[in-house]
């Protein structure tokens, strides 16, 4: 219809005829399946691609990771036999070791057994030297206020006594004959306690001893130091009196300056004398040295305490005649001391 007008227009205006050309079925099957097949290929490829490189990777990734486990492995082996190697030396380390303290451990049983009949012999040894000192004492004769003259002989000194008091006695009576050095300290010297005339403390030393008075040492009361050179060591001695009835004021006096002479002091120390202490009883222990026991006055305990402070023990056993023990002889030595009356 529109054709028809357009023929049948009275202008010039030129117009082409319109010739569309219809396609047929026949081609469009073929264009469906061209392009069907075309996009099948297209998928085919890169699946196919994609499970090639999917492989790849794979043998890829087993060959890294089997490598590095190897690495790890190795590595962990020899970590492995280093620690075998440590283990094994700590273990011949050990072994080595045991061998020497159950070896250690024999020889210190051996020891102590040694050791405890060697106290044993020790015991036996100082009972039977005390047992021979006293009776070889027996016999002993201290002779005072002899005059001493140079280049003299003690020996007939005795002898010529002897003349004088009507005793024959010969040359070969006598075993030995010694001076002693006497140490004393007056009681006028006590500034502490009113001193009556007289009195006193004395220590006498044989003369080969060295023996020199510490006036440093000494207190207020009525106390004399000496020190003894034995060989290579010292012996520091005490003799003290304290007067009846004993006052605190003059104990304690006494104490601290022993304690601050016993405080800068590594040598043994023998300190004796008459304490006029009545409330200790002493009581024996099994061995040498006495344990005190019922005290119960002030004055007891601090002496006590003083004892037990600078490992002091008690050595005479000798009672009064009122059954006390009044004078008292203290070392902090483990030596061997004998008391004798």
């Amino acid at each position: 219809m529109l054709s028809a007008q357009r023929q049948t227009k009275n202008d010039d205006t030129p117009f082409k005829s319109s010739t569309t050309t219809a396609a047929s079925p026949t081609d469009e099957i073929c264009n469906v399946n061209t392009n069907a097949r075309e996009s099948g290929n297209t998928y085919n490829d890169s699946e196919n691609l994609r499970l090639t490189m999917r492989t790849i990777m794979q043998e890829e990734l087993h060959v890294i990771v089997r490598e590095a486990i190897r690495e790890e492995f190795s590595s962990l082996r020899k970590e492995m036999r280093s620690f075998e190697d440590s283990i094994s030396y700590m273990n011949a380390k050990f072994e080595d070791m045991k061998t020497k303290v159950e070896a250690y451990m024999q020889d210190t049983k051996q020891l102590r057994t040694e050791s405890e009949l060697l106290q044993r012999k020790v015991k036996d040894l100082e009972s039977r030297l005390s047992v021979m000192e006293q009776d070889s004492r027996q016999n002993n004769i201290e002779i005072h206020c002899l005059p001493e003259h140079k280049q003299e002989n003690l020996i007939n000194a005795m002898m010529q006594i002897g003349k004088v008091i009507g005793f024959t006695l010969s040359e070969t009576d006598v075993l030995s004959c010694n001076r002693v050095q006497k140490l004393r300290r007056d009681r006028s010297s006590n500034t502490i306690v009113m001193a009556a005339d007289g009195g006193g403390v004395l220590i006498a030393v044989k003369k080969p001893i060295h023996a020199y008075r510490n006036y440093t040492f000494e207190s207020r009361c009525e106390d004399l130091w000496i020190t003894l050179i034995l060989g290579t060591t010292k012996l520091h001695l005490c003799c003290v009196y304290l007067p009846s009835p004993l006052k605190r004021t003059h104990l304690e006096q006494f104490l601290d300056k022993c304690s601050s002479v016993m405080d800068n002091l590594d040598d043994d120390v023998l300190l004796f004398g008459d304490f006029n202490q009545r409330d200790i009883v002493w009581s024996p222990t099994g061995d040498a040295f006495l344990r005190p026991t019922n005290y119960d006055s002030t004055i007891a305990r601090d002496l006590v305490d003083f004892f037990s402070a600078y490992d002091l023990r008690q050595f005479n056993h000798v009672l009064n005649h009122q059954q006390k023990i009044l004078d008292l002889v203290l070392s902090n030595s483990r030596c061997g001391i004998i008391v004798q009356e």
